[in-house]
């Protein structure tokens, strides 16, 4: 082999495949595919067209930075922002952060104005910036409902369903019920949602028996409505899933499914399918079955009224006296459930989510949400149903959308393992391993430290996501599971309520699934899996940065008020705390006299005087609060601030900048990232 060949090959082998990760200052970081080592700087110069979110192939330079030598995919092709006038041509100034470029329109609509938010499509990355259309004006810049609608839009959501989509659901009939769907009518069956819950896609029916309970769990038939390949289904698998905000979801289903249809109000009859389980007297599961079922339910719970009957409502008691045995049941059975998943190794955090209050159109306040048993019930019986569909499907072999979780990092077990080391609370002399993680949670919640501990490991934790090659699920310690019991607002729930409608079909008619048609299914599974994944991330982000701007809304009036909080995150260049009620706001190292060091095996800021860690105390005061970025900035009362104000780049006497930004001071240690859930095990 030729020299040049062999230069060839060499250079062929440095090359490093990654999605970019923008920054409004221009320059990028490279994430790499194969996972790993950390991410590699990508200088403005180096990026060569390439944009935040784009899928591409770099090669090294100098130091841990890379240039872009090939773009495989355009990761951003419609976001939202504000429509600009400059320089005689129209641009939009993208709402993400990352995104580093404005985008160039083909001219200015004598409908627009300047500051009105906007959605657009980019057509074309040629030339010094991506040019594009707008597709929707949203309204102005500032208004809570178009800054609503530009979260919604820019994460891959809308608010409105395409007329042949309303159309085809206006046709939607319960229809007759089919020969092999049993009538469960009979039963005692209730569903247990929140106050201002519309849509109830699972209900419940459980009862003691001699041998210990039965449980059945009975799941709206959404598939009965929605056929594959139709209008409704198209637009179902676009969305993925339904997305909530305060004061409104924006479901993935039209409203005459999602709210009438599929939804298991009190008294009317619904087709589902069930899922009958027994359980022995210490909650080991000794039996499953599906069925496709007929219902009613009986009444619609609350999980506000459910608790205060488990707390002994002598009212509420004599209100729901037919239920009063169920409601017991279900608190036993529970409990045993909940005991197994800890004997397993499932992981109990301790988390907490806010919720914004509103009085008519204000925001009034913001508070903590409280979970509490009647919550940790209908999580019990849903984990258990997901987990005896996939199992039954497995077992049969059946493919599957499961729902999988794999093992922590080990570099980042280790930095949980030393960030406990501060408060006394790990192993001695050794690091965490995976299989200690569950135990090591479960201890730490009786120290005063234990919510922020649990905030470390969760961050320490891999993401869920769909496949439909079985990993299993480490959080919740499960061998094999899948999400089954939401198919009104998840379409994984829904691919898989097909195949378990196809599995009962071949199995009433004696057909065994062949490996060809098995192999085919799992193909077509895949690529649906990594879909569902990426639209609920970008759910999850949508969600956490609606509440952001609310947060960031409400604290424009308490701007100048003094607060307790906790350290709830450090960088080389930020301090985050959180208050009670759950609004983080940020100070800038920058902004402090002291020179701060950043110790990341403390997870601390260090200077001669102070020292912040994660989970101190202290006290915080509202400087500023920006709904345009969703910040909120806090001051230290009693530590020093320089005079210049928040993002004023410190000059020398020639007005030059006293120094450039190095890529390890905008790199987010990997410790923090931020976490956000739902109720119900919604995204377990």
């Amino acid at each position: 082999m030729s020299q040049r060949s062999i230069n060839r090959n060499i250079r062929r082998s440095s090359l490093i495949e990654g999605t970019l990760r923008g920054n409004r200052k221009g320059f990028a970081f490279l994430s790499r595919s194969d996972g790993r080592g950390e991410d590699l700087f990508v200088p403005h110069e180096s990026l060569h067209g390439a944009q935040h979110g784009d899928l591409v192939v770099c090669r090294p330079t100098v130091g841990d930075n890379v240039e872009v030598v090939k773009i495989l995919s355009r990761g951003v092709t419609r976001l939202t922002g504000t429509l600009c006038l400059g320089y005689g041509y129209a641009y939009l100034k993208p709402d993400d952060p990352n995104y580093f470029s404005s985008i160039r329109l083909g001219g200015w609509d004598e409908k627009w104005e300047e500051g009105q938010k906007a959605l657009v499509d980019i057509l074309d990355w040629e030339g010094r910036q991506p040019s594009g259309e707008v597709t929707k004006v949203l309204g102005f810049a500032g208004d809570k409902e178009s800054e609503v609608l530009s979260v919604l839009y820019g994460a891959g959501f809308s608010d409105v369903f395409p007329e042949e989509v309303l159309a085809e659901a206006a046709r939607l009939k319960m229809g007759k019920r089919e020969s092999d769907r049993a009538d469960l009518t009979q039963l005692t069956t209730i569903t247990i949602d929140g106050d201002d819950a519309r849509d109830f896609d699972d209900a419940i029916s459980v009862k003691r028996t001699k041998e210990g309970y039965e449980l059945w769990v009975h799941i709206a038939d959404v598939s009965h409505y929605v056929g594959e390949g139709s209008e409704i289904d198209k637009e179902a698998y676009r969305r993925t899933t339904s997305v909530y905000f305060p004061r409104r979801a924006y479901p993935m289903l039209p409203e005459a499914l999602s709210n009438d249809l599929c939804s298991l109000v009190a008294g009317a009859r619904r087709y589902c399918l069930s899922c009958k389980m027994t359980f022995d007297k210490e909650g080991n599961r000794t039996g499953a079955s599906l069925t496709k079922s007929v219902i009613v339910s009986d009444y619609r719970m609350t999980y506000t009224k459910v608790q205060a009957m488990l707390d002994g409502d002598e009212a509420l008691l004599a209100e729901y006296q037919p239920i009063r045995g169920l409601v017991s049941d279900a608190r036993a059975l529970s409990r045993l459930l909940a005991a197994k998943r800890r004997e397993r190794g499932a992981i109990d955090f301790v988390t907490q989510e806010s919720a914004v209050i509103f009085d008519g159109d204000a925001i009034s306040g913001v508070k903590a949400v409280e979970t509490t048993e009647s919550n940790a019930i209908i999580e019990s019986f849903m984990i258990a149903a997901n987990e005896a569909v996939a199992e039954t499907l497995r077992d049969a072999g059946y493919p599957c959308a499961y729902r999988v979780h794999d093992l922590p990092d080990p570099d980042k077990l280790k930095a949980l393992t030393a960030f406990a080391g501060c408060f006394g609370l790990a192993p001695e002399r050794r690091y965490l391993k995976p299989n200690e993680v569950a135990d090591f949670v479960r201890k730490t919640q009786s120290s005063p430290y234990a919510v922020i501990i649990d905030q470390v490991a969760i961050r320490c934790m891999q993401k869920a996501e769909y496949s439909p090659q079985n990993i299993g699920h480490y959080g919740l310690g499960s061998e094999c599971y899948c999400h089954f019991t939401s198919p009104i607002r998840r379409y994984p729930d829904l691919m898989v309520h097909r195949l378990v409608k196809r599995y009962l079909a071949d199995t009433a008619a004696g057909v065994v699934l062949d490996k060809n048609t098995r192999r085919k299914m799992e193909a077509d599974l895949a690529k649906r899996c990594v879909h569902c994944s990426e639209m609920e991330r970008a759910a999850e982000k949508a969600e956490r940065d609606i509440v952001s701007y609310y947060m960031s809304v409400y604290m424009q009036r308490h701007i100048g008020e003094t607060y307790e909080a906790v350290v709830s995150g450090v960088t080389p260049s930020m301090l985050f705390a959180t208050l009670p009620n759950g609004i983080e706001g940020a100070v800038a190292v920058d902004d402090l006299l002291d020179g701060f060091y950043y110790d990341p095996l403390r997870f601390a800021l260090i200077s001669e005087r102070y020292s912040f860690r994660i989970g101190d105390k202290v006290q915080v005061r509202v400087e500023d609060s920006n709904p345009k970025t969703h910040k909120i900035r806090f001051s230290l009362p009693g530590v020093k601030t320089k005079q210049a104000k928040l993002g004023e780049i410190a000059r020398t006497a020639h007005g030059k900048p006293k120094g450039k930004a190095r890529p390890q001071d905008h790199r987010k240690p990997k410790s923090q990232a931020k976490h956000g859930g739902k109720n119900k095990g919604r995204r377990r």
